[in-house]
């Protein structure tokens, strides 16, 4: 999709394509593709970052441009060249696995720590019935700093090391990407529906025990671990205007 003329030795194995580890940069693409560097038969969420500055000890690349890729998870395929992923192997809402690099390192902060689940939601294609976070669209345009970083697990998985986006610094347009909902946010099904009936009565009695909506956040993240790496529920919760406001 994109020229890799720049590339070199600095490709890192496990860690993703690693050519500079402190700088700031717009994503200008963003797909869903397979690196042979990396695993000739694994999807990665591939971004080509417009670089603005670098960090001291690094230097700009020549083309202005690097790539960085994060594995997304085992089984999952892109029959749209990119643009969407599925699991041909489940049926149901889809969701990356919570030790996955995509998921642990550029959705969980994303959602938790930047509260970027509504911009992200509104810059998914119009009518769409895919999960958000399985449109590679939705990155492009966003701006952020990126400096390497270590994820811990614990257990038996073990620690990476690669680098991910740590700070987000705005969007090109906050504008719904093209072909983005452009805000129609309330004609989208309510995340309840399909939903597990024992779940819905556990989040309703956490809603009415909650003071407030981070408190809501925080108590179901806790305590429901059937929600772990479910990207849409966890996205539904830091909505403000979706599951705090429907189980009221």
């Amino acid at each position: 999709m994109s020229d890799e003329s720049y590339r070199d030795e600095s490709f890192a194995g496990e860690s993703g394509f690693v050519s500079i580890d402190n700088y700031i940069g717009t994503v200008e693409e963003a797909w869903f593709g397979v690196k042979p560097q990396y695993d000739a038969n694994a999807h990665l969420m591939c971004w080509k970052v417009s670089v603005e500055s670098v960090g001291e000890g690094c230097e700009m690349p020549e083309s202005g441009y690097i790539e960085e890729a994060w594995p997304i998870g085992k089984n999952w395929v892109s029959f749209d060249g990119g643009e969407t992923v599925e699991d041909p192997n489940k049926e149901g809402r889809q969701s990356f696995t919570k030790t996955s690099t995509f998921f642990r390192g550029v959705i969980e902060p994303a959602v938790e720590s930047w509260d970027l689940g509504r911009t992200l939601f509104e810059r998914k294609p119009a009518g769409s019935e895919v999960g958000t976070f399985r449109h590679a669209v939705i990155w492009k345009g966003l701006r952020f700093r990126f400096a390497k970083v270590k994820l811990t697990y614990g257990g038996e998985v073990k620690d990476k090391e690669t680098v991910l986006p740590v700070e987000y610094l705005g969007a090109e347009s906050e504008s719904a990407s093209e072909g983005g909902s452009g805000g129609a946010v309330a004609s989208e099904a309510s995340v309840l529906i399909g939903m597990d009936p024992a779940l819905i009565v556990k989040l309703k009695a956490i809603r009415l025990a909650s003071g407030s909506h981070s408190a809501f956040v925080d108590k179901c993240l806790e305590d429901l671990t059937e929600i772990a790496g479910d990207t849409t529920i966890i996205m539904a919760l830091a909505d403000e205007n979706q599951l705090w406001k429907e189980l009221a």
